[in-house]
């Protein structure tokens, strides 16, 4: 089950190389409509999920107002079916389309057996409640999705050696474990920024003083970012007031050290906030901007495993 509300507008079915992206059919509905519903309840204190819903938004979708008047036929319920043997590799999948720019979460699977009527459905319940509760601070406008990158990230993962470049695989893991926090914790922001550096960094030598982790951070982000298309690189470049990246990675890393440390990041704050990127809607906050920057990275290190290993270092 996608946790995504996807406009009707979004290609379905869409063919992910294996998988299939999809609205529920009515035995699939049938199977994960009561679950989400109660899920739903305690979340939102709404009586049913808002895929049954026409959403009405004001204000760049910082007031919603929900119309449970829709026919079944319209529901939004959507869905992932493997297709042959790929059951084996939906951690794969998984780990990709929650990197990919839609960032679809998959909040939890039906084990169909031989006999339909046994079928059962494992959700995640901290994520999925997480998920639906994300509607008292997000725009709830159903997306209109264009899953072309969502395939060619899965076909990237798909295409890692696992065993070659374990920090990796790890790291996309960690990622999609780090969904179950909510967006502002402290935790959440860690565990990121543990992701980061698994992937760009080494334990520092003690004997050199410039080969602290702050600083292999701020030399690989910026390499990296030179790399990327514009479409997809870090908006280090977006920060106001002629902020250079290695500005931006310093003061984020500064929040990263209050948090672990349990100083102030007061400073850090301040300075990044009087920097906001114009682009930012009224939803964007720097521990969203984080979560954003590290799924790039995870991008880059499918996209080039090699390079991101050697800038890892030893």
């Amino acid at each position: 089950m996608i946790l995504n509300d996807l406009a009707a507008e979004s290609t379905f079915p869409f063919d992910l190389g294996g998988w299939t992206i999809d609205r529920a059919s009515t035995e699939e509905m049938n199977l994960i409509r009561p679950p989400m519903q109660a899920l739903s309840q305690l979340a939102t204190r709404e009586h049913a999920p808002k895929y049954e819903a026409s959403i009405e938004t004001q204000h760049e979708g910082q007031a919603a107002f929900y119309h449970f008047n829709l026919p079944t036929d319209a529901w939004r319920y959507t869905v992932v079916r493997p297709g042959g043997e790929h059951m084996d590799e939906r951690h794969k999948l998984t780990q990709a389309l929650r990197i990919c720019p839609l960032d679809l979460r998959i909040g939890g699977w039906a084990d169909w057996q031989e006999d339909p009527h046994s079928a059962e459905v494992n959700f995640d319940f901290a994520e999925t409640g997480h998920y639906f509760s994300r509607k008292w601070w997000t725009d709830p406008t159903p997306v209109i999705a264009d899953f072309t990158r969502s395939r060619e990230i899965y076909e990237l993962r798909c295409a890692l050696d696992d065993e070659k470049y374990p920090e990796i695989t790890r790291a996309l893991a960690l990622f999609v474990q780090l969904d179950q926090l909510e967006d502002f914790m402290d935790a959440k922001l860690l565990g990121h920024f543990t992701v980061l550096e698994s992937l760009l960094s080494h334990a520092p030598d003690k004997y050199d003083p410039v080969d602290s982790i702050t600083r292999q951070l701020k030399r690989n982000l910026v390499l990296l970012d030179h790399r990327m298309p514009p479409n997809e690189n870090l908006e280090l470049d977006q920060f106001g007031q002629n902020a250079t990246g290695e500005q931006v990675i310093s003061k984020l890393y500064s929040i990263r050290s209050a948090a672990a440390h349990g100083g102030s990041n007061a400073q850090a704050v301040k300075w990044l906030n009087d920097r906001t990127p114009s682009g930012w809607s009224w939803s964007d906050n720097i521990s969203g901007y984080v979560r954003k920057l590290t799924q790039r990275v995870l991008v880059a290190a499918l996209r080039e495993p090699r390079l991101v290993s050697d800038l890892r270092g030893t």
